[in-house]
This record gives C-alpha cells, sequence and structure tokens, in this order.
C-alpha cells in the first residue's frame, strides 16, 4: 500500500531521487558554523583560560572537533614539536615559504603548417613579422 502512495505522489517525469520532497532540505542543521571547526576551536584554547573553555565545552555535549582540538591543545602544551607545528598552522596559517627554482629552461617551438592559400589578414600579419612560418610539404 505504501509503494502505491509512492507512486502517485511522484510524477513520472520527474528526474532525481523520488523520495525527495520539494522544498524540504536533505540537510535542515546545515553545515556546522565557523565556530565549531577544529581550528576555531584550538584558538579559543589558545587566546583565552584554557580550563575555562573546556570545561564550558564538557557543560555541553563535546564535539568531535571540540576532542581533536583539546587533543593537540594537550599535545601542544607538552612540547611535541610536530603538534605544535600543526596547530600554529591551523591557528596562524602557514608561513610563506621562498621557492627557488635554478636551472636552463627550453622552449620548444612546433612548426604549423597551413595549406590554404586564402589566410586572413591577422595570419598575413603574422608571417610578416615572422611569428609563424609555414612550412614547405
Amino acid at each position: 500500500m505504501a509503494e502505491q502512495e509512492i507512486e502517485k505522489q511522484t510524477p513520472p517525469n520527474r528526474r532525481g531521487n523520488p523520495n525527495w520532497v520539494k522544498g524540504i532540505s536533505g540537510n535542515p542543521n546545515g553545515r556546522l558554523p565557523k565556530s565549531q571547526c577544529v581550528s576555531s576551536l584550538l584558538r579559543d584554547l589558545l587566546e583565552g583560560d584554557a580550563q575555562r573553555v573546556a570545561d564550558k565545552w564538557k557543560k555541553n555535549h563535546l564535539t568531535g572537533a571540540m576532542i581533536v582540538a583539546m587533543a593537540l591543545f594537550k599535545k601542544m602544551g607538552s612540547g611535541d614539536l610536530t603538534a605544535i607545528h600543526e596547530g600554529l598552522n591551523r591557528v596562524e596559517g602557514r608561513a610563506p615559504q621562498e621557492v627557488t627554482l635554478a636551472g636552463k629552461i627550453e622552449h620548444k617551438h612546433e612548426m604549423v603548417k597551413f595549406d590554404n592559400a586564402d589566410l586572413t589578414d591577422a595570419f598575413r600579419a603574422l608571417l610578416e613579422c615572422g611569428a609563424i612560418a609555414l612550412g614547405n610539404n
């Protein structure tokens, strides 16, 4: 009986998932606010009284991001350089890195052949200035 009702409600030309109802979101709560990401939570721990922030979080429901932020904060506090590096990259952003390239750059030019004798004015101008060349067959 339920299948018959679904079939009646779904128009035959409707594309996509027939279980989706028009006008109703599949993600009613939406994406978490920016304040709930690991980077923002870690920033809260680093900038404020860490114990007070952690106690405030524990009163509410702890999210996975909160647990990760607290674990990273504890490792940073213990002097783990990898954790300090990761935490500062998340909060402050990666430090700019200078990149130096050495070596010779070789340019490869390929000959383009045109069989059509009726070239436009633009091609004729390019031919005259030497920007392109016609190859012989």
